[in-house]
């Protein structure tokens, strides 16, 4: 099935469906159910597809995690341009 035909069978945009695919966003339960529905998932699959879900939509105790050696950059004066 194509993408188009996916979003279509699910009444969403298709950037929707790209956010989903990247984790940008999460669906909710209903449209994961319809979800599982549209790609003819079995029963087991579908709970899998519903616990992933769940688990990644519970935010951390303690917030985003930093590694040590992970900082950002301040960008580059451009007065030093010759």
């Amino acid at each position: 099935m194509k993408r188009q035909e996916l979003a279509k069978k699910l009444a969403i945009h298709l950037n929707t469906l790209a956010n989903w695919e990247t984790g940008s966003i999460l669906p909710k339960k209903q449209k994961i159910k319809e979800l599982a529905t549209a790609l003819n998932l079995s029963e087991q699959e579908e709970d899998k597809l519903l616990t992933a879900g769940l688990e990644q939509s519970v935010p951390h105790e303690s917030g985003p995690q930093f590694l040590p050696h992970q900082r950002t950059r301040k960008a580059s004066c451009s007065a030093h341009r010759l």
